[in-house]
Parts: C-alpha cells; structure tokens; sequence
C-alpha cells in the first residue's frame, strides 16, 4: 500500500463509512461553533456532534475529555466519553 493512497484505501476497505454534511447540517454545525465559541469549538468538532446528533450516537471515542465533556447533543443529551 502506497503511503499517498492509505487514507482512502483504508476508506474503501469498507472499515470506515464516510457521512455527507448537508447544508442543513453544516447550518447545525455552525450554531454549536457559535454556541461554544468560548472553547472554542472548531468545524470537526461541531461536524462530530451534529452527526452524533442526526444518527442518535451517545458513545463518543476521544481525548479531548475536557470539550466533549461539555458539549451537548441535542439539548440534555451528554456524550458517553470512552475511554
């Protein structure tokens, strides 16, 4: 495997799906930047939550504890932080 091709080989192997922002989506997205503007909250967090939101995902994979610890999906609905 080429080292300039192992990002979409890897995407085709079919491990991993990739998910289209709609432009209702990036609309969501860009609120919760505005929201948590103060973080601050930057495009691939927001595109994280907005899809988390739009397919009902609770578990979230992360390091970043501390932002994802605050961010919301939804309203109430706080994300399941693993590790």
């Amino acid at each position: 495997m080429e080292t300039k091709s192992a990002t979409i080989d890897f995407v085709l192997t079919g491990v991993v799906t990739l998910v289209p922002l709609t432009v209702e989506s990036l609309k969501k997205a860009k609120r919760y930047m505005e929201k948590y503007g103060d973080l601050p909250m930057y495009f691939a967090d927001a595109a994280l939550v907005v899809l988390a939101g739009e397919f009902g995902i609770q578990n979230i994979l992360t390091l970043d504890h501390n932002d994802f610890g605050i961010y919301r999906v939804g309203k109430k609905n706080c994300f399941n932080i693993l590790p």
